[in-house]
């Protein structure tokens, strides 16, 4: 009788130990889905960041190629302006050559206003 109760309470030491195994196994597996549930978050989180980075580096780029044409458009104008007030200047040192241009005083003001128009409107566009 004795020997029954000894492995009787060898049974139970097994039994506890048994039960405590389980115990751990399922607190191991309540933390590796918790785990896999933090991580599937951080995957998630990444994803939209790396999303939203990849958002802001193209509008980046489209402003960045605006500005370019914008830049070479203005650059364009301002060598035209800059060719238009050259040929003007070109016609009044022709016309103060030729004796006074053959008009009347104020044709010359009038076309020395011009002059200083167009190179105003140069300096602006190149600034």
């Amino acid at each position: 009788s004795s020997v029954a109760d000894g492995d009787g309470g060898g049974g139970g030491d097994l039994q506890s130990r048994l039960h405590a195994a389980l115990r751990r196994a399922d607190a191991a597996e309540l933390k590796l889905a918790m785990t896999e549930r933090r991580l599937g978050a951080l995957r998630e989180q990444e994803a939209e960041e790396t999303q939203a980075m990849r958002q802001l580096l193209a509008k980046i780029e489209s402003n960045l190629n605006d500005a370019t044409r914008r830049a070479d458009a203005a650059e364009a104008n301002a060598r035209n302006l800059e060719i238009r007030l050259r040929r003007a200047e070109a016609e009044v040192r022709a016309l103060r050559a030729a004796g006074g241009g053959g008009g009347s005083v104020q044709q010359q003001q009038q076309h020395e206003a011009q002059l200083r128009h167009a190179h105003e409107a140069g300096a602006t566009a190149s600034a």
